[in-house]
């Protein structure tokens, strides 16, 4: 005797920057709550990524000559914040990157520093203070092999 058992439909919901941003007028309560320490290139990029693949935002209309289907592509927003487009560029700048890189085993470290100090760090001699002072402190606190600084 057999007994057939039907296959669970697995339900899968993708939680994109889009969602979280958009849903219940997230970006714009938090736009009006941090106006104060947003950058305006950050807000740029979230309003761009607002009308991603919208057709108000613009699309190229395709047709085939055949049968004369049409087929309508919405402009993208090519933000780097965009999970879409960013990764697409993120992905072509590694593939790039990656035929300059030595084949050779490396650490990848990023510091970030506050927008008040940005003006500062303009300055390519104080970018080299800084980066000594940032080897400096990396070497001395982290447990890792030293050659690879």
């Amino acid at each position: 005797m057999s007994t057939k058992t039907k296959a669970r439909k697995s339900v899968t919901i993708t939680i994109t920057i889009a969602l979280i941003l958009f849903f219940c007028n997230t970006w714009d309560d938090y736009k009006i709550r941090y106006r104060d320490s947003l950058r305006q290139v950050e807000i740029e990029n979230v309003e761009r990524m607002r009308v991603c693949r919208k057709p108000q935002n613009g699309y190229k209309v395709y047709q085939c000559p055949e049968c004369g289907m049409k087929k309508y592509v919405p402009f993208t927003c090519k933000s780097r914040l965009c999970t879409s487009c960013g990764t697409k560029a993120a992905n072509q700048w590694a593939e790039q990157i990656n035929h300059k890189l030595l084949k050779v085993p490396h650490r990848h470290v990023v510091f970030t520093i506050p927008d008040s100090m940005w003006e500062l760090f303009k300055n390519p001699d104080y970018q080299k203070i800084a980066m000594k002072a940032v080897k400096t402190s990396v070497k001395s606190s982290v447990k890792c092999r030293t050659d690879f600084f």
